[in-house]
């Protein structure tokens, strides 16, 4: 009796854990206006990203649509996002992991045509630790050092690990055992391994950046990862039998 009582209990709080999540989700797609998110800040071959200056919006951007025709692709990037999300939130990490180390939050997904707009999803802003620009780490060489993007929008600036040791071991040492740049390449290896050991997926295309994670932020880097437009499930590949894509 003792043990289904428990079991009973246990589950009640998951489920009350779970409607605040979702009530949560709710109440901030209930908020979002397109208009009020007027401010540029990015541009792909998908759509634009829009910022917003109003209090309690500083911290969202928006990623929308320029048609119809993207939303599904857009759906099952944002659902694929808030799997991986939800994987890394499952997981017991080292202290001071998470303060560190994260992949880019989703919130909500939503269809409209406020404004001849179609479809976007609000996710987590993030600010560049310095000048205008996200820090993307390319390891494979040491001193790659390059900006890329149209001449209105660039898309990051790509450093190599010279330029990123230099980087990251300006800040406060964070441990005791390992300098920055070493902690950065443990945090790298643990969010790659959430990646396709845990949520499994194929992390195809997505980008490590480093970047604060609020306006007025101060104080160390954050590594975190972003962009899951062409990032698919290992198991759909399998699935679909594409070696193809399995092997990339």
């Amino acid at each position: 009796m003792k043990i289904k009582n428990f079991f009973s209990k246990f589950f009640i709080l998951i489920s009350a854990f779970q409607a605040i999540f979702f009530c949560n989700l709710f109440t901030l797609e209930q908020e979002i206006r397109l208009s009020d998110f007027t401010k540029i800040i990015g541009r792909g071959g998908y759509g634009e990203i829009y910022a917003s200056d109003q209090d309690g919006k500083e911290n969202i951007v928006l990623k929308v649509s320029r048609n119809t025709r993207q939303c599904q692709n857009y759906k099952l990037e944002f659902d694929n996002q808030l799997q991986i999300y939800e994987k890394y939130k499952s997981f017991e990490h080292p202290q001071g992991f998470e303060d560190r180390a994260t992949f880019l939050r989703p919130f909500a997904y939503q269809e409209t045509e406020e404004d001849g707009k179609y479809c976007f999803y609000a996710m987590e802003r993030l600010y560049p630790l310095t000048g205008t620009l996200l820090y993307q780490i390319y390891l494979g060489e040491k001193s790659w050092d390059q900006k890329f993007g149209d001449e209105h929008f660039v898309r990051g600036h790509y450093l190599g690990y010279n330029q990123i040791e230099k980087i990251v071991n300006e800040f406060q040492r964070l441990s005791p055992d390992r300098s920055n740049f070493e902690l950065l390449c443990y945090d790298l290896g643990r969010l790659i391994a959430i990646m396709h050991l845990g949520a499994e997926f194929d992390g195809k295309d997505t980008e490590y950046v480093l970047a604060k994670r609020s306006k007025d932020e101060v104080g160390n880097w954050k590594l975190v990862v972003i962009d899951f437009d062409m990032t698919r499930s290992i198991h759909n590949l399998f699935e679909e039998r594409n070696i193809e894509e399995i092997a990339q």
